[in-house]
């Protein structure tokens, strides 16, 4: 998501944020798009959030710094300055474990939160699940998820409700939960962001199946409400930064991860960590401060002051386009990220001191750009749509493994 970090006062320059879904745009060799960002920089800074594993990276030059945890992006530039904080390390404070201290008087045994795309790798929770209940029937399980309407593969677990429905027995669907939300706009799990820490802190284990993350903060929000965690060895792009063995489980597969939270649950007091130093690393009302530090490091290093204050709220869902305050005309159908080169165009119209004295060419300019962009774009899509569809004929045949 684009957005203000921090305003422009007086000499003080402010910040504009995007992420690394943006990127693209901002490689731009459009003149007039070129111009417009150009312009706007000599008032503010650019930063550029990672909420995914980026390795090998490109940035577009029009960079300043970059926002990203220190596994999420593991080859930075050095002539720019690299914040190794994410969305991960702003947890709202409004997670907290309260009185659900004691993993043994919590409701939940197991939880597992995520959205239904294949790489959260579900199907393998089912998986560790049906191995619990066999060794330990009355497990309590909860599984919260979501995704749009239409589901196809290869990108979603399309077939979760029927394996839900054909592995698990009426009578251990009292145990095991299923929370499955359909959604067609962005929000991103169909219930509230407040609801979220109290499913966290009724849990004795989170367990999360993910190979490759980014900004992952299920994790993170998981730590501060005082929950362990149990997640892949091999996970890759930051999702193990916070994690330790005071709090955490390294699983291999869904057979190892089954062995060890049986293991866990009979003792889960076993990892009764230090919630109180992990909310002061990871908490936004302790690491926003933080972050303040390091950006008037970033403005020392292109000698500029620093003054005023920045945006710290909600960054945990601003900085990865999770918050849902653009206009969709300007964004992608499920995030807040801009969706093209004239979206781009118009964002910074606002923060353009800057008036053309061509503008109705440049507009005819951005606007005949942005045809080819989505001409260009539409191959690109109708590509993926063949790929993506062969894929799904050899999944039905039993020929490709998801």
């Amino acid at each position: 998501m684009v957005f203000v970090l921090k305003k422009q006062e007086a000499r003080s320059k402010g910040i504009i944020m995007f992420t690394h879904k943006e990127a693209h745009l901002l490689r731009t060799k459009n003149k007039t798009l070129v111009k417009r960002i150009s312009s706007v920089k000599q008032h503010y800074y650019f930063g550029m959030h990672f909420g995914w594993y980026s390795p090998n990276f490109i940035l577009p030059p029009c960079i300043d710094f970059i926002l990203a945890g220190p596994g999420t992006f593991p080859d930075p530039p050095e002539n720019i300055p690299h914040i190794e904080m994410c969305s991960r390390d702003f947890i709202p404070h409004f997670f907290d474990p309260g009185n659900n201290t004691d993993l043994r008087n919590r409701h939940f045994d197991i939880i597992c939160v995520g959205n239904n795309v294949r790489t959260k790798k579900i199907n393998e929770f089912l998986v560790m699940a049906r191995e619990v209940m066999d060794a330990r029937p009355n497990t309590t399980i909860l599984l919260v998820t979501s995704g749009p309407k239409k589901q196809r593969e290869p990108r979603f677990y399309s077939t979760l409700r029927q394996d839900y429905f054909r592995m698990f027995t009426q009578e251990e669907r009292q145990y095991f939960s299923m929370i499955d939300f359909r959604r067609d706009h962005k929000e991103l799990y169909g219930l509230g962001y407040n609801a979220v820490p109290w499913l966290l802190k009724s849990a004795k284990l989170l367990a999360h199946f993910s190979e490759v993350e980014g900004g992952v903060k299920i994790i993170s929000e998981a730590l501060v409400c005082g929950t362990p965690v149990m997640v892949k060895q091999n996970l890759s792009g930051g999702g193990l930064d916070h994690t330790s063995p005071e709090n955490s489980i390294l699983m291999k597969d869904a057979k190892d991860a089954a062995q060890k939270a049986l293991l866990h649950l009979e003792n889960p007091e076993n990892l009764a960590f230090d919630v109180t130093s992990m909310q002061k690393k990871i908490r936004e009302d302790y690491s926003v401060p933080v972050l303040i530090e390091k950006l008037k490091e970033v403005f020392s290093f292109y000698g500029t002051d620093f003054s005023g204050s920045i945006d710290g709220q909600n960054l945990a869902r601003k900085l990865p386009a999770h918050n849902n305050q653009m206009s969709a005309k300007l964004t992608n159908t499920f995030t807040d990220d801009l969706n093209s080169p004239l979206s781009l165009y118009q964002y910074l119209e606002d923060y353009d001191s800057e008036i053309s004295s061509s503008k109705v060419r440049e507009i005819a300019d951005i606007y005949f750009y942005n045809v080819l962009y989505n001409g260009k774009k539409k191959v690109t899509n109708l590509v993926r749509f063949g790929k993506n569809f062969l894929k799904y004929i050899l999944i039905k045949l039993n020929l490709y493994k998801v």
